[in-house]
């Protein structure tokens, strides 16, 4: 077998290895989920829900036991982690609603006070009754209206939080409401004689369902795609897409009774009977009741008969569900595994990825990355700006640039570029590119390492493929093809058609740090047609082996603090009165410029809130400390006083001041906000003046022209306030390739010769090309160039 293809051979096999192990990963991801015990203590919970400021359950035990059970309502403030007494004990608690920021609750005895409905409007810590002293068996909220289920008069109705009550099923003593499910102004209710009602209107008006009648439903549950109804005596459960104008048993799910749903991202869950684990467990679905998987993992072993749902938002989402083994059950939601694992490591050796992943200049376009490809342009309107992977889209001088499908990393000319992941490494040149290493990691990926230069290359001749093991070096940094100074261009592309002949340029153009921006990625819906044929955009996940700093950490109306990296939140008591999670996140926006203002790179963070019940938290009550520690940052080019914290504004994409303070002895910055968001440290540079150059040529010759050969010497100065010069280059080809400039040049050929040049400044500050000409005309024509002690000769570029 000849080399090639057993190179193919073995990128096969390694492709194929990848999806049977991922396939695996993801089947076992359920069965290794399992329920476990939740330390609410109590023995008979018989409704929950969740609301922004917390999670309640009420207790309804109807057992004579000794001593009297609690029958009250519990509460929880960090996402069913613990749970207090919140008061109205005795009254049996049969149904919990929240409308706006108060609570209510159905209660079924009288004692000292009497049944009905009460409110609180402290999030449970004293309660009010509302007037309305009617047995409760169930309760419910629709968009502006109170709903409440009594056990022998029908289903009344409170426009004004519970001030009033007016009845809108039955008629004075009417058949019990054991069921009521609700979703914006839609609702349905279940009456203890085997009917359901159904209301477009926030229950003002009603009309019955005939196709669920005598169908004993016990659960509902209605979202803005489906109606789900599920039946108390094992025949099943029936759906609708319609709102409930017409119904299909949904045949999957068997006959089996269902009496409680809840849902949480688009995943609805139901109790069921699960012949494999013996008990009344759980199921869920992902098609609006299609099809139905069983999740009773752990069940079995408590001999727990699952009998009230509901949801709870957090670092890890949950379901929480009351049983009749005397607890309460949760069952954390398996996050989502990327169909890609990460791979991929630094092409240059780093000490602190977390801080030098975040040095870029310019970002892949998430809009149009189409950078090389001349069969389609960007649309008019975006021609100037580039998107990044957090969704953030400007224009240069703020990002760089439009088209561009990989990322740039600033690096000093002459370090080595290593692999980034094992795999066969070949060689190509273009005038964009300059000298570009392509690695095929067998994985159906492969990287691109462009603008290096000539010297130490792993390998120089199109056509020939080179094993590389990940950190071997490929190359140096240089300036070779379209570039203005030294850097990396790294791109990933994804072998989408899965040839192994990675051709699909540029629709397997992926980003490494994924997408993380609030809406869907552009790039992965993106379709077209060209000369060439139809296209898709590809989706991009995040690849690197090591993750940016951030931490997550229950949010409430308690202090908190969250340190992730170099930075601090602070919450002092009160700050929120919402229960939640928030995440805090570094994310690189690169060498980004607001007016004047430079980001101090590492400086960069992203703060995400929800409620635990998935709402987003934009502002919080009170203020909040964020502290910045940047003695690890490069601060060089800085004017440390002019520091200062910006908040990134969704909206129009623009930066503004956050109230901050510099701490010059501690190096630290802090500030005080009260809302989420993207922010970072902005301040004024030092030196903002490029480097100037001075080309002298010395030879026998007068204007221009010489009869002898010519010394050409270079010499840079940044100024006496400065940082200082890097580097000068040279370029011998109108700026096709550019050499570091070490000693004087010598030219010693007869030929007309354009030498180009410029110089970096340690601040960054690059100057514009200048160039000298001159001819050399001596016995004989010929054409070479010398830089002495560095044996670099003249050829075609």
């Amino acid at each position: 077998m000849d080399r090639q293809k057993l190179i193919k051979l073995l990128i096969i096999v390694a492709t194929i290895s990848f999806f049977v192990e991922f396939l695996s990963k993801n089947a076992s991801s359920e069965e290794n989920t399992i329920w476990v015990q939740n330390p609410l203590p109590s023995a008979r919970i018989y409704t929950f829900v969740t609301a922004p400021f917390g999670i309640f359950a009420g207790e309804y035990d109807a057992r004579a036991v000794s001593p009297s059970p609690y029958n009250g309502v519990y509460s929880s403030f960090d996402v069913g982690e613990s749970w207090n007494k919140s008061g109205l004990d005795q009254k049996g608690i049969t149904g919990l609603a929240f409308l706006k920021d108060n609570l209510f609750a159905s209660v079924y005895y009288t004692t000292s006070i009497p049944s009905g409905v009460y409110k609180s409007e402290d999030y449970g810590k004293t309660w009010a009754h509302t007037g309305i002293s009617i047995t409760g068996l169930s309760i419910a909220a629709t968009r502006t209206s109170i709903l409440f289920g009594t056990a022998s008069q029908g289903l009344f109705k409170s426009d004004d939080d519970g001030g009033s009550w007016h009845q809108v099923i039955g008629s004075g003593f009417s058949p019990g409401i054991k069921a009521i499910a609700t979703y914006n102004t839609y609702a349905l209710a279940a009456s203890k004689d085997n009917k359901v009602y159904l209301s477009s209107n926030n229950g003002e008006t009603w009309e019955e369902v005939p196709f669920l009648k005598d169908k004993i439903i016990g659960g509902l549950l209605v979202n803005s795609e489906v109606v789900t109804a599920g039946t108390s005596n094992n025949t099943g459960m029936y759906r609708s897409i319609d709102k409930g104008k017409t119904w299909e048993k949904a045949e999957s799910f068997g006959n089996k009774s269902s009496t409680a749903f809840t849902e949480i991202k688009g995943v609805i869950y139901a109790t069921g009977y699960s012949e494999r684990h013996l008990t009344y467990g759980v199921f869920k679905t992902a098609d609006l009741g299609l099809t139905w998987f069983d999740i009773s993992y752990g069940l079995d072993d408590n001999n727990a008969n699952i009998e009230v749902l509901i949801f709870a938002y957090g670092k890890e989402d949950k379901i929480l569900a009351s049983s009749t083994a005397n607890a309460v059950f949760e069952y954390k939601i398996p996050k989502p595994q990327a169909p890609i694992t990460p791979f991929l490591e630094l092409p240059w050796f780093t000490s602190n990825f977390k801080l030098d992943a975040q040095n870029i200049s310019s970002f892949f376009d998430h809009r149009y990355p189409f950078l090389g490809y001349p069969y389609k342009s960007e649309e008019y309107a975006y021609k100037d700006t580039t998107m990044n992977f957090m969704g953030i889209e400007k224009a240069p001088p703020y990002l760089w640039y439009s088209s561009h499908n990989g990322i740039d990393f600033p690096l000093p000319y002459g370090t080595k570029v290593l692999a980034s992941a094992d795999g066969y490494a070949s060689y190509s040149y273009g005038s964009g590119t300059g000298n570009m290493i392509r690695i095929d990691h067998g994985n159906g990926f492969e990287t691109w390492n462009m603008h290096l230069q000539d010297k130490e290359l792993i390998v120089s001749k199109p056509g020939e493929k080179v094993f590389v093991k990940k950190l071997d070096k490929i190359g140096l940094v240089g300036m070779t093809g379209n570039t203005s100074g030294p850097h990396i261009h790294f791109s990933v592309l994804r072998d989408v058609n899965g040839d192994n002949e990675f051709n699909d340029f540029p629709d397997g153009m992926v980003d490494p740090y994924g997408w993380e921006g609030s809406f869907n990625d552009p790039w992965k819906n993106y379709t077209w047609e060209d000369s060439k044929g139809t296209h898709h955009g590809s989706e991009s996940f995040y690849l690197w082996t090591i993750n940016l700093d951030g931490t997550s950490s229950v949010i409430n109306r308690f202090p908190a603090t969250l340190e992730f990296g170099n930075k601090t939140l602070a919450f002092s008591k009160g700050s929120t009165e919402k229960s939640g999670t928030i995440e805090a996140k570094d994310f690189p926006i690169g060498g980004m410029t607001e007016g004047d203002y430079k980001l101090l790179i590492g400086s960069s963070f992203k703060i995400n809130a929800y409620s635990v019940s998935g709402e987003g938290i934009k502002d919080f009550d009170n203020d909040y400390t964020i502290t910045i520690d940047f003695s690890g940052l490069n601060t060089s080019n800085a004017n440390l006083s002019s520091l200062s914290l910006l908040r990134l504004n969704e909206e129009d994409q623009k930066f503004t001041p956050v109230s901050s303070a510099v701490d010059l002895n501690a190096k630290k910055l802090t500030a005080q906000t009260n809302t989420t968001g993207s922010f970072a440290v902005f301040g004024l540079p030092l030196d903002t003046t490029p480097p100037q150059t001075l080309a002298e040529k010395s030879g026998d010759g007068e204007n221009g022209v010489f009869k002898s050969d010519v010394l050409v010497t270079l010499t840079a100065n940044d100024g006496g306030d400065g940082t200082g010069v890097d580097s000068i280059f040279f370029s011998l080809d109108g700026g096709g390739n550019w050499e570091n400039y070490v000693e004087p040049l010598v030219f010693d050929e007869n030929g007309t010769y354009t030498l180009s040049y410029k110089t970096l400044d340690k601040a960054g500050n690059l100057e514009e090309v200048k160039s000298i000409e001159f001819v050399i005309q001596k016995a004989k024509f010929s054409k070479t160039v010398r830089v002495v002690g560095a044996g670099f000769e003249a050829g075609n570029f």
